[in-house]
């Protein structure tokens, strides 16, 4: 049986992208090799991979505050909901409402992952470098709330170390 690129399923995942015919030199940054060394071949697999989220979201129940007993669930519920009020992309609202979905329902149902996000949200609300968003991000035509935006912080540029 073909798996992604046609490799066989029972590949082991950690040679998969080393079979690939699109090699990524061990120096090159994620983002160029995502965007433009195997620019098509992303794009292809990252629909085939949209469309399974989306369609396994689709059996799922939906989460609702009267439908969960978890209180962090409840919390995951209302920044769903504060997060639909400023979203704005239509072309991607069916994957961010799956994934909202799948997300919030694996985190009522099932203690380990339940036990593995609080680790990362704990670490999170601890660590000093976690860099806040960059103003103007997301892009305004994708996300409607209104917030300040210092001009210094607006063009900022991340240089890659590599």
């Amino acid at each position: 049986m073909q798996g992604l690129g046609g490799v066989p399923v029972n590949t082991p995942t950690k040679n998969i992208r080393d079979r690939l015919e699109i090699p990524m030199d061990r120096f090159e940054p994620i983002a160029h090799w995502m965007l433009r060394t195997a620019r098509n071949y992303v794009i292809t697999h990252k629909a085939i991979f949209r469309k399974a989220i989306i369609a396994y979201a689709e059996i799922l129940p939906d989460p609702t505050l009267g439908n969960t007993y978890r209180a962090n669930t409840k919390f995951w519920i209302k920044e769903r909901d504060k997060f639909r009020k400023y979203y704005n992309n239509p072309g991607r609202e069916a994957l961010i409402e799956a994934a909202w979905k799948i997300w919030i329902d694996e985190y009522e149902h099932d203690g380990h992952y339940v036990d593995l996000i609080d680790v990362v949200v704990d670490d999170i609300k601890s660590e000093e470098e976690w860099t806040e968003r960059v103003a103007l991000h997301p892009l305004p035509r994708y996300w409607t709330e209104q917030r300040p935006a210092p001009i210094e912080e607006a063009v900022r540029v991340v240089k890659w170390e590599g």
